[in-house]
């Protein structure tokens, strides 16, 4: 991976922010560190980006900015970037991180794949593993652990070169049968529905003020016959109350032929469950040049022009001097200098019942979340986009909790932080 171009006194705002949060969680407790918004704006600005996301932890500002820079997360948090962690092999760097970046936390990075994924592919990808402390809380570990219980991949598939869906497989070996009638998986889904009217995005989020359900959850049932079910849930049209409706009424799609599968993989040989399921993405960007120049120039945000996702299809900064247009599409990383890759719109999917495009948006933000009120005091809570619980031996067991970012080339970078960000929480 070439070292980032990205000028440092841009970068410094950033890097000093982050810096500080990591060390505080050090000195003030378990993650301290990972606390607050951090607006990443000097980088967005670089991009071309009208407005920028705000991510309220450090693990996911890291994803964030290994995305806009096509960076591995541990690139973003090494000896060249952050400098608050090392690597084996970093001793050029001066001076030497004595900490290894795994101790912060563990990630697993794929980079897209032109076929849907099946069961003998998961040998060639990446998965973040994780593992039941002594509370019976989910938390990362190491692929090679002989304790990791549950392992999660995440890859983007591409249709004529550019991704469109990211599939998401759930490798679960404690889980060897399906109970007639039960509720086997709940799987968290970050769902973003787009407004064709102003280009807005909408997380599919919270229910009734304080819920802790904060994102979309996929649950998947085992009828009677033998089949599987699988039915989503969450505040689809917006009105604070939650609906459910079938996968297929969203356009989740079930590579496997099925929400899972019985079947061995490289982490146990014993036949498991193993749950896959694959979401349209929605990446959107410039539609209008001359409108979303001037937004970027102010700045300010103009989602119907530059759409949500400008980084990804490499639209032109303020001040640029590459002889192109500010707000148009160059397709390269105003960053990296690589291609990205997108072309045009991915609209995700339109249900009937909605009107308007349901997908997977690239960023490691928005959270999700909604305030915890006890009488007048409010806390901010946020949830992990990929959550997961199974059911093992009778009853439905954590097995899962992550951040993801999709890069500007369409890698999918996932991250899970050693020490639990305080505030944040699975749905379920």
């Amino acid at each position: 991976m070439p070292r980032s171009t990205f000028p440092s006194i841009v970068f410094a705002g950033v890097l000093t922010t982050l810096s500080l949060l990591y060390a505080g969680s050090a000195s003030a407790g378990a993650g301290a560190g990972e606390q607050g918004v951090l607006l990443l704006k000097e980088i967005c600005q670089f991009l071309g980006m009208s407005s920028c996301p705000q991510v309220p932890t450090a693990t996911q500002a890291v994803l964030e900015l290994a995305g806009l820079q096509t960076a591995a997360p541990d690139y973003v948090r090494g000896p060249f970037n952050l400098r608050i962690c090392g690597v084996a092999g970093n001793s050029a760097a001066k001076p030497v991180p004595t900490q290894p970046c795994s101790i912060l936390a563990l990630n697993a990075v794929n980079a897209p794949v032109s076929i849907p994924v099946a069961v003998s592919d998961l040998a060639r990808l990446a998965a973040l593993a994780f593992t039941t402390n002594k509370l019976g809380q989910t938390v990362p570990t190491e692929p090679s652990d002989p304790s990791a219980n549950s392992f999660l991949y995440a890859v983007t598939t591409e249709v004529n070169g550019e991704p469109n869906a990211l599939t998401l497989v759930y490798d679960n070996p404690l889980e060897t049968s399906f109970a007639a009638g039960q509720l086997v998986a709940k799987i968290s889904l970050p769902l973003q529905v787009l407004s064709l009217t102003d280009g807005v995005e909408r997380l599919v989020c919270c229910g009734v003020r304080g819920s802790p359900a904060s994102v979309a959850t996929l649950q998947i049932n085992a009828s009677a016959n033998g089949g599987l079910t699988a039915v989503v849930t969450g505040d689809f049209i917006g009105d604070g109350t939650q609906q459910s409706h079938s996968a297929a009424e969203l356009g989740l799609q079930f590579p496997l032929g099925s929400p899972a599968v019985l079947a061995s993989t490289p982490n146990s040989r014993k036949p498991h469950a193993i749950f896959q399921v694959s979401v349209p993405l929605l990446v959107t960007g410039p539609s209008n040049t001359a409108r979303c120049g001037k937004a970027i120039s102010t700045p300010t945000s103009d989602p119907a022009d530059c759409g949500n996702d400008p980084a990804y299809f490499g639209v032109t900064p303020g001040g640029a001097t590459n002889g192109s247009a500010i707000g148009s599409s160059t397709g390269i990383n105003q960053i990296t200098g690589l291609p990205t890759a997108f072309s045009s719109d991915v609209l995700g999917f339109t249900p009937t019942f909605l009107g308007q495009p349901i997908g997977i948006a690239p960023s490691a933000a928005p959270p999700g979340g909604s305030p915890q009120c006890v009488g007048t005091s409010c806390t901010p809570t946020y949830t992990y986009p990929f959550c997961s619980s199974f059911l093992v031996n009778g009853v439905l067991e954590p097995a899962t909790a992550a951040f993801y970012s999709i890069a500007t080339n369409g890698a999918t970078n996932v991250s899970a932080p050693r020490t639990p960000p305080a505030g944040v929480t699975c749905p379920f």
